[in-house]
């Protein structure tokens, strides 16, 4: 079978733009706040923002890609929905919907209880190839495990429910080119929040690991 010379130069340029998006994106935001560091400043924890929300966001995100030459197999950023991430997105949905006091109380009596029993973390990924972007399937070519404290849990993957828009606006570093998956891990946030976690992402294109700080 003949090679398709325009798809493969289309896949490099968009492995390209994604890895500008992952990694240079911040360049400008970083520099005209006459902040060191360049364009890994938005992603040393918040090092290249003033802004408290995405302070927060940052500390508690991680993100890692892995490479066959020049072809991009697979990338992702995550973040730890842990207690101070999820009253930022609380308190950042309350501001642009015009939630008033009892629907916010309410909402965040909920993700409390969800938080009791369950882990969250929110990933943005990006594979090349459309057919291998198959966290949530039965036959899924991925798995995602959490490690804390010795112990290792098998995730539950699914897609993120919000638009884009809102997306976009609780986590910036996510992009129209990525696929928004939650990940679900059956053990209280509080244990994660508190001791630190690795979460890995592995299948038959690679392995990759990061790294989520305590919240203590």
């Amino acid at each position: 079978m003949k090679s398709n010379p325009m798809r493969a130069t289309h896949v490099f340029c968009h492995t390209l733009l994604l890895s500008a998006v992952l990694t240079l994106g911040a360049c400008a935001t970083a520099e005209k706040a006459g902040e060191p560091g360049g364009a890994n400043a938005m992603l040393e924890k918040g090092g290249g923002t003033q802004d408290p929300y995405l302070k927060v966001i940052e500390q508690f995100s991680e993100g890692d890609s892995d490479y066959q030459t020049f072809y991009n197999q697979f990338a992702y950023k995550a973040t730890l929905v842990n207690s101070p991430v999820r009253e930022a997105t609380l308190l950042k949905e309350a501001d642009y919907f015009k939630w008033d006091p009892q629907q916010l109380a309410t909402e965040r009596a909920k993700a409390e209880k969800k938080m009791e029993t369950t882990t969250e973390i929110f990933m943005s990924f990006f594979t090349p190839e459309r057919r291998n972007d198959n966290l949530t399937d039965i036959k899924s070519i991925w798995r995602v495990y959490l490690d804390v404290d010795g112990k290792r849990y098998q995730g539950r993957a699914k897609k993120a429910k919000k638009l884009f828009p809102e997306l976009n606006a609780l986590f910036p570093y996510h992009t129209r080119w990525n696929t928004p998956y939650v990940l679900e891990f059956d053990l209280p946030t509080q244990t994660p929040q508190n001791a630190g976690a690795k979460l890995t992402v592995t299948g038959p294109l690679g392995t990759r690991e990061i790294d989520f700080v305590s919240a203590q």
